[in-house]
This record gives structure tokens, C-alpha cells and sequence, in this order.
């Protein structure tokens, strides 16, 4: 069988700090060299990046001006990309030796495959409890989830080129937040393309998560926006009931946020309590699976830690839903009377993006 080419698309803004040793796993694979392109698109960083990645990349592709987010990076990745199978990697994960062999071995072997992607392993590489608890998070998840999926994920997929660009490509506009891989999976499966979650297919993620950084992701970079992206479909999702679509994750979301309700009223009616205790009992016993996914592999003291940040992960699923509620009567189809309210808030928020992006290339120049 003659081994193909393949371009590999590394998208970063700021990622110095992994991705030296993002790119150097890439340079340790057990593919041909002569048969594997490296392409590290630089999103406008203000760091040594891009120093970095010309030492390990074969091709560095610099946007200028503001970040334009990791749709247009990777975008513009593939437009310098010489090859027919595409590999899409981020800049904060290490792919071990047999990572594209694994991504391209099903797409030469199967001629009706579009797309494929793997999961994070069971061994994040920073050691504090939210950066654990999110990376297992997402491991459990694609470990659980059907093969035949009905998105993309773009931490670590292939796609072979004439099926990404019939498709359109990430869409750079209408993608708000960091759902552009779950859109253009969305729309692959609209044109009757098949995608398949290989659960096998492991990369170590580097990132250190916060708290912080936790809850502004759940809610405003993938909550909201996937949300609003399921509102705006007129078919059934294909992802319902499957990945963070179960229905044992929407009761969670609902009994969280009754017994954080039912907690505040307990405030004047104690006897409420009861009621906190229940619902919180009912969410532990219909997430016992994970409970126990956390304590095999980190011990139970692990799986007893995590639980609040699993009820935190829950309440920020809630406030997403609610966000996009708000989205979608005010923004993307407002009701009859609120039109003028969603469009005084959409002119807002672009006035203040356009105040950010004059601050920091004023910040920009002068550090240049």
C-alpha cells in the first residue's frame, strides 16, 4: 500500500509554554518523514511562538493584526497544505509515535470515511485537581461515546481535504466560541459524510486549567455557543443522547439547579433542606458511573474531591442553556417585540470588541 502524504495543522496563539514539546512529538512519529508536513499556524502571538515552532515546523504561517481564533488558523493551515489527508492537532497536546498512523490507517483502509478523532488520555500531564478532573472529564466522555459520531474534534482528527472542503471548511464568522470542530462535524453529517470516534487514539493534554478558566469555558467559549448552534438546527441533533447530551446529563443539570434554588429558600424555610439532600443524592447515584471511572483510575479520595467541581460543571451546562435561551429570543430569532433589545446588545458588543482590538494593537506597537 503506498503511504500518503500528510499535511499536520498545529493552530496557537501564545502556546510557547507547550509547544516545543507539542512539535517535537510530532517530529518523533513513526511516519515517513518524507511523507509528513508539519504546519504551525501562529494566530497573532506576542510571544516567542513562532521562533519556537520555525526550530520544529516545516511551515510557519503568521496571521497579523488581531487573533483571529483557531477557525481561521486552522483554515488558513490547510490552504498551505500540499497533501490530501489533513490532520488537525493543538498546540498543547503531545501525540504519541503511533498518533497519525492511528488517524490515517482507518481512512486508507475505509474509502467511505470522511473524518476521524481520537480523546485525551487517562494521564493529563498537570497535577492540580481542575486540570485532572477536566482533562478525565473529557477522556470519560469520548471513551463512552458511540463510534459513529456526529462531530469533529479538532484536539486531535483527521479529515481527508476533499471532504473538508466540501463541507466549507471551519466556519470563521458564525462559530462563536470554541466550537468550530462540533459545527463543521455537524455539518459533514448534514451532507451524508461519515465521522468515527476511535476511542484508542490517545494524546496527553499540557493545559493547566483554572477554576476560572473552568466555568468561563463551560459557559461562554463551548456552552452557549454549542447550545445555540442545537437551537438554530431544524432537525433533531444527532448528538442527542450521546457525549454531554445524555439524558442522564440534562436531569443533572435540572436537579443541580433545583437544589440550588431550593437552597436559597431554605434560608427562610429550613425544611427545604430535605430537598437539596434529595436532589443532590439523585445526581450522585445517576453519575455513579463516572464516580467510579474517577476512583479506579486516581483513587477514591480523587472521586470524593471532584464531585463538587462535577455539580459546578453541571450548574454552568444550566446557565448555558439558560444563556442561549436569552440568545435565541433576543439575538438569533427574536421574538416579536424584542427585536430592538437584541440588536441595542449586538451593537454594543461589537463596539466594545472593536474598543478591545484598539487597545491591544496600541499595546502591540509599543512593545514593538
Amino acid at each position: 500500500m503506498i503511504t500518503p502524504k500528510v499535511s499536520v495543522i498545529v493552530p496557537g496563539h501564545n502556546a510557547s509554554g507547550t509547544l516545543k514539546a507539542s512539535l517535537a512529538s510530532l517530529r518523533s512519529q513513526d511516519w515517513p518523514k518524507d511523507c509528513l508536513e508539519i504546519i504551525y499556524v501562529d494566530d497573532a502571538s506576542t510571544d516567542e511562538a513562532e521562533d519556537i515552532a520555525s526550530e520544529w515546523a516545516d511551515r510557519v504561517v503568521r496571521l497579523t493584526g488581531h487573533p483571529k481564533g483557531p477557525a481561521a488558523a486552522r483554515n488558513a493551515g490547510v490552504r498551505q497544505a500540499s497533501s490530501q489527508i489533513l490532520v488537525f492537532l493543538d498546540a498543547d497536546v503531545l501525540a504519541p509515535p503511533q498518533t497519525i498512523r492511528a488517524l490515517v490507517g482507518p481512512l486508507m483502509e475505509d474509502g467511505n470515511l470522511d473524518a476521524i478523532f481520537g480523546s485525551y488520555d487517562s494521564a493529563p500531564l498537570d497535577p492540580s485537581l481542575v486540570s485532572q478532573y477536566r482533562n478525565l472529564l473529557h477522556h470519560f466522555v469520548h471513551q463512552t461515546s458511540r463510534r459513529n459520531a456526529v462531530t469533529f474534534w479538532a484536539g486531535c482528527g483527521a479529515v481527508r481535504r476533499q471532504s473538508f472542503e466540501t463541507a466549507g471548511g471551519f466556519e470563521e464568522e458564525k462559530s462563536p466560541g470554541a466550537i468550530e470542530d462540533i459545527e463543521l462535524g455537524h455539518r459533514m453529517r448534514a451532507l451524508g459524510m461519515q465521522i468515527r470516534l476511535q476511542p484508542s487514539i490517545q494524546v496527553k493534554h499540557l493545559k493547566k486549567w483554572t477554576l476560572l478558566r473552568m466555568v468561563h469555558t463551560d459557559i461562554f467559549l463551548r456552552g452557549i455557543p454549542w447550545m445555540r448552534l442545537l437551537f438554530k438546527e431544524n432537525r433533531m441533533p444527532g448528538e442527542l443522547g450521546d457525549l454531554n447530551l445524555k439524558l442522564s446529563s440534562f436531569l443533572s443539570v435540572s436537579l443541580v439547579w433545583l437544589s440550588a434554588c431550593f437552597l436559597l429558600l431554605s434560608f427562610w424555610f429550613p425544611r427545604f433542606i430535605y430537598v437539596v439532600f434529595s436532589a443532590l443524592g439523585l445526581v450522585l447515584v445517576m453519575n455513579l458511573a463516572i464516580y467510579r471511572f474517577f476512583r479506579r483510575i486516581r483513587g477514591l479520595r480523587f472521586a470524593l474531591m471532584v464531585i463538587p467541581l462535577h455539580m459546578l460543571y453541571y450548574f454552568c451546562s444550566g446557565a448555558s442553556v439558560i444563556g442561549s435561551l436569552l440568545y435565541r429570543c433576543l439575538i438569533d430569532r427574536p421574538l416579536p417585540g424584542l427585536e430592538s433589545i437584541g440588536a441595542k446588545l449586538q451593537k454594543q458588543y461589537w463596539r466594545r470588541l472593536g474598543m478591545r482590538r484598539e487597545r491591544e494593537k496600541k499595546a502591540r506597537l509599543r512593545r514593538e
